[in-house]
């Protein structure tokens, strides 16, 4: 994440995140999230982070045994 700031307004500031791929998601008010069209049967890493955090960048792994097509359930903790 690459923190974007007005040297003019303090309060006025950006987040942004360059993929090189297709596969993201921001949640919705309850935390829920899609990610569209991402492959099944490979194993994948899941990068999350929460601004209130202080910036975390975590990761999980998904093992392609841990998931299918469809509705999938993944448990992230945060600190």
């Amino acid at each position: 994440m690459l923190d974007i700031t007005c040297s003019s307004h303090s309060w006025m500031s950006a987040k942004l995140a360059v993929f090189d791929h297709p596969y993201f998601a921001v949640t919705d008010e309850k935390g829920n999230f899609e990610i569209k069209n991402a492959p099944v049967g490979v194993d994948l890493v899941l990068n999350y982070w929460h601004e209130s955090f202080g910036g975390l960048n975590e990761k999980k792994a998904l093992d392609a045994k841990t998931y299918s097509k469809g509705e999938n359930k993944v448990e992230l903790t945060l600190p």
